[in-house]
């Protein structure tokens, strides 16, 4: 911090001292904001994502925060951080060198990250860490514009955010269910109070990892999820991936509005003259002329999601391929795949794949993911990759974008559960495909066809649409709704497969940790009616007693 009171602009050192000290308050509260979670399934590690974005970010060697965040984020809400540093270091790099930030400054950068945040979401909704952000940019332009002061600026966008956070559970009903805030939202918070301990002094000197005080938000955060990210099966039969030199950010607006209307899981990333652009769709032919419209496209990629299932495949749970064959699914074609517990990741391996680690609380980074398809890649593959859920999802599509840049090209399947994982990979071992595009076509089919869900064992009461649930029941999930409630988690299980739909002939069952005993019993009980048939493969998912895939 420089000049007098009145006249008080951040410097270079002043921003550095800011992010040690975010870095320092995610780590000290991660643990908060991961069990104050909505869902009564102890999964939410919104907390965690952010500790280890940001301070994998910061001791990053090289000076781009920018870019080291979006390397390190994990999860949505660090893509989203990402992308809001993002358009606070378009603002600030320059006179953080010259004379440094005042509070136009400060709010005209505000501005530019709530603006980039809101655009990486292809259906943002209020309730969340953008209605957060857009209340602090906003309240930091009336300060400025009033001649508040760098002090009276941060104080006044400090208290805003407070209280759009604050409002989040009227927004959501899911929040208001759980009597909490939105996590991404109370993250951004914990950063922007930081942000006013440095303005004002009253940090003191904090490295990353040092125990000082977490400035953790009031209130239990819930998590700060990316609307339109978990395609399910049904929706848009393409994804369509470029990148985009453009100039004019009004026509990759303009881009971006004409993508939301052809579909969903809309990506449209970047600044200066070049953009990631990503949307699944039925219409590919429209998405490209979209691109032309608005600039010049390039590296452009079209996956077909929509082929018909494979009426015939083996399973290969068990079975182990030469390391020869590990990168032979169909020439020219190598896979890389996310998985939860030590066995699934050898059933990974044995499917042929380069195995990523990736579970909840410790969840796969976009670089993790990036330096795996580059090196699968190799040689001119194209790589399928396969993320085992929703949260990593948002950060396999960065990487695949990153990837391009480096000449690789990484297709992203739309698995959204670990048995959709191994389902995709069983097809591919098969040895039923002998090119690229039937590999991935029918990779493709094997997710789309496998219905999922869970069993887990309640972090916390709750009402849910299945009754309410008490610390400790067993809790049956299909997506993100709670399907079944009950003491005896084999019934819960039962309940699960039934609500995947009657016509089921096999189920997958990936025991967790503890989860063993309660496999045995679920594969007896649907054996002993003789209409399905049961695979109980290896699991030892940290989160999850059960994962069931039905197909």
């Amino acid at each position: 911090m420089t000049g007098p009171e009145d006249d008080v602009v951040l410097d270079g050192a002043g921003l550095r001292a800011w992010a040690r000290l975010v870095a320092s308050r995610l780590d000290g509260a991660r643990a908060d904001i991961d069990a104050l979670n909505v869902f009564p399934v102890p999964d939410g590690d919104t907390g965690t994502n952010l500790a280890l974005t940001v301070g994998g970010a910061v001791t990053e060697p090289g000076g781009d925060l920018a870019r080291a965040l979006l390397v390190h984020a994990r999860g949505n809400s660090g893509v989203i951080a990402s992308q809001l540093v993002r358009g606070w270091a378009d603002v600030l790099t320059a006179p953080v060198r010259g004379a440094g930030v005042g509070p136009e400054l400060l709010a005209k950068a505000l501005r530019r990250g709530d603006d980039l945040a809101w655009a990486a979401v292809a259906d943002p909704q209020e309730g969340t860490v953008l209605t957060v952000s857009r209340a602090a940019a906003e309240a930091a332009e009336r300060a400025a514009s009033a001649g508040s002061g760098l002090l009276g600026t941060v104080d006044a966008l400090v208290a805003a955010a407070e209280e759009a956070l604050a409002r989040t559970p009227a927004q959501l009903p899911a929040l208001a269910a759980a009597g909490v805030v939105d996590a991404g939202g109370a993250g951004l918070v914990l950063a922007l109070v930081a942000l006013r301990d440095v303005v004002h002094g009253t940090a003191g000197a904090v490295e990353p990892g040092d125990p000082g005080a977490t400035g953790t938000p009031a209130g239990a955060p819930g998590p700060g999820a990316v609307p339109g990210a978990d395609l399910q099966p049904g929706g848009p039969g393409y994804e369509v991936m470029y990148l985009l030199a453009a100039d004019d950010e009004g026509a990759v607006d303009t881009l971006r509005a004409a993508l939301l209307a052809l579909g969903d899981s809309v990506l449209v990333v970047g600044g200066g003259d070049l953009w990631h652009v990503h949307v699944h769709t039925d219409d590919p032919g429209a998405a490209v002329e979209a691109g032309l419209a608005a600039g010049r496209p390039s590296a452009v990629r079209i996956t077909h999601f929509a082929a018909a299932r494979a009426a015939q495949h083996e399973r290969i749970a068990d079975a182990a391929l030469p390391r020869d064959q590990a990168h032979g699914h169909g020439p020219g074609l190598a896979v890389v795949a996310c998985a939860a517990g030590a066995a699934t990741e050898e059933l990974c391996r044995a499917g042929g794949a380069t195995v990523v680690p990736s579970a909840p609380g410790a969840r796969a980074s976009t670089g993790d993911l990036l330096a795996a398809v580059v090196a699968a890649g190799e040689g001119g593959r194209r790589v399928l990759l396969l993320p085992n859920d929703a949260e990593t999802a948002a950060v396999a599509h960065q990487a695949a974008l990153a990837a391009e840049e480096q000449g690789v090209t990484a297709v992203v399947a739309r698995s959204r559960s670990q048995v959709q994982v191994l389902g995709a990979l069983a097809v591919l071992g098969g040895g039923l495909v002998d090119d690229v595009v039937g590999a991935l076509r029918s990779a493709a089919a094997a997710v789309e066809g496998c219905r999922h869900g869970a069993v887990a064992v309640a972090a916390r009461a709750a009402s849910t649409p299945a009754g309410p649930c008490r610390p400790g029941d067993a809790v049956g999930t299909v997506g993100r709704d709670v399907v079944a409630v009950g003491t005896d988690p084999v019934e819960v299980a039962v309940q699960v497969v039934e609500h995947l739909g009657g016509d089921v002939e096999l189920v997958t069952v990936l025991p967790g940790l503890d989860g063993a005993p309660v496999a045995a019993a679920l594969a007896a009980r649907l054996r002993a009616d003789g209409r399905v048939t049961v695979d109980v493969c290896g699991g030892g998912q940290p989160r999850y007693l059960l994962l069931l895939g039905c197909e």
